[in-house]
């Protein structure tokens, strides 16, 4: 038995206060914060948000819908262990990351629905690499 996780993209609308989901990744394996969570964090940290593309761009996201597609395209290896979800639903372990144009608002990490983290990236890098030492 797996233990299951969800990474969810939200990305700001425009001229509001309200974010909306662009896509749910269920994972079957390595759901917790030292396997999914650190897998996520790296990715993250890999990325650069930007609006339009340049000629000497590297490891760039054009903007929150280009990132969560190099989250699948990253992850996805072969068939099984990750699937795109029609709509958000919780599993033993959620993953939230909230994008406003070119910014990483914030993430927001549970387990069984009970809130775990919630800050930018800074601190989940520093949250992540504390539940590593840890384990």
């Amino acid at each position: 038995m797996g233990t299951h996780s969800v990474v969810t993209f939200y990305e700001k609308i425009y001229n509001s206060e309200k974010y909306e989901r662009i896509v749910s990744v269920y994972q079957q394996y390595d759901g917790y914060v030292t396997g999914v969570g650190f897998s996520l964090c790296n990715f993250l940290n890999k990325y650069h948000l930007v609006n339009g593309i340049g000629i000497d761009d590297i490891n760039i996201a054009n903007g929150a819908q280009c990132l969560a597609a190099l989250f699948i395209r990253d992850f996805k290896l072969n068939a099984g262990g990750l699937y795109i979800l029609p709509k958000k639903q919780n599993e033993d372990y959620n993953y939230d990351v909230y994008i406003s144009g070119t910014t990483l608002t914030k993430i927001k990490a549970s387990y069984f629905s009970k809130k775990i983290f919630e800050g930018n990236l800074v601190d989940f890098n520093t949250y992540i690499k504390t539940q590593k030492e840890n384990e």
